[in-house]
């Protein structure tokens, strides 16, 4: 909301006290935008509009799910299973992810359609959002050069070679956008790094007096965070879905889900709290895709049986972490 209104600030020129500079502009740029027109309060249009991108991610999500399946039910499914995953209520919240997740499926289903030129500036869009969108831009990169290879020609390959030289420096720019605003509310290139809650580890204290490193810290340590459970759980569970059922989507959501979980595995894994891990992981929508996938492969009982009493924990899990939200409880 503070660069909604005002921009970017660096309280007395202070990196040690809490600031702003470490978010992503895209997100606030477009409230601010937004309420220069309308004249009312950023606060105001920030609900309406996060929905308003929710139900935009879901058909952006059918979008994508339609450049390779004509299977139109299990589609629906995916989209209803990722819409009422609990990593969602990001999304619903007018966090940044509102804005990221319909601009990150958006850019997928390009790349899957082989329209780089619009791939690469959703790219540049998402890293100009959430600065983790690093890994948005190196799969559109693999999307280039897996594509060159499929052709199996030295013409494909020099085209791809030439694509890269020109959809890296695009898709490069939401990063420099992100810098340059910084640097202009505090005269340094590499301010945001610098800032309160980068991405340096987080020093918690625990009772070991050490940020988490091991899934047993997060399992033992706090046992009345049953949310901290659900992310861990989802977190080792992603790339066992991913991979067992990776022939029934093409390479690039593989290389995007691995993308993901590795980059959380190299950061995010060792700081506190979780809920990183779960608002990023409901993004990874390969995921979703690959639960409905192993769904639909049983029998018809099997199906309504497994497929009901995921609904049903998702459902409750959702409405369960929207009353810690609302209730001001540690949701992470």
């Amino acid at each position: 909301m503070q660069i909604a209104r005002t921009g970017y600030a660096l309280p007395d020129g202070d990196y040690g006290r809490y600031n702003d500079l470490p978010f992503s502009p895209g997100y606030p740029m477009l409230l601010r935008a937004l309420s220069a027109v309308s004249r009312l309060d950023p606060q105001v249009l920030r609900l309406p509009v996060s929905a308003l991108l929710f139900a935009g991610g879901c058909v952006a999500l059918g979008w994508v799910l339609r450049a390779f399946s004509r299977d139109h039910v299990r589609n629906n499914l995916a989209v209803l299973f990722a819409a009422l995953w609990p990593g969602s209520l990001y999304f619903c919240t007018g966090y940044a992810e509102a804005l990221y997740w319909p601009l990150l499926l958006l850019c997928i289903g390009c790349m899957l359609r082989r329209r780089w030129f619009a791939a690469a500036w959703l790219a540049a869009a998402c890293w100009f959002t959430r600065t983790p969108a690093v890994v948005v831009v190196g799969t559109l990169a693999a999307a280039i050069v897996m594509d060159a290879f499929a052709a199996r020609s030295r013409e494909a390959l020099l085209q791809g070679a030439r694509r890269l030289c020109w959809a890296m420096p695009v898709a490069g720019l939401g990063l420099l956008g992100y810098v340059l605003m910084t640097r202009s509310a505090a005269g340094d290139w590499f301010a945001f790094s610098k800032a309160y809650v980068a991405w340096q580890p987080c020093q918690m204290l625990t009772q070991r007096s050490m940020t988490f490193r091991t899934v047993g810290d997060a399992l033992l340590l706090f046992r009345d965070r049953p949310t901290l459970k659900i992310a861990v759980a989802w977190f080792l569970a992603a790339p066992v879905l991913v991979c067992a059922r990776r022939r029934s989507m093409p390479a690039l959501l593989t290389v995007f889900a691995a993308g993901v979980w590795l980059f959380f595995l190299a950061n995010d894994w060792q700081l506190e709290p979780y809920h990183d891990t779960l608002r990023w992981l409901s993004v990874a929508f390969p995921l979703h895709w690959a639960v409905v996938d192993l769904l639909v492969r049983r029998s018809r009982w099997q199906r309504f049986a497994l497929g009901g009493c995921w609904l049903l924990a998702s459902a409750s899990l959702y409405v369960w972490c929207v009353r810690l939200f609302v209730t001001r409880q540690w949701v992470s």
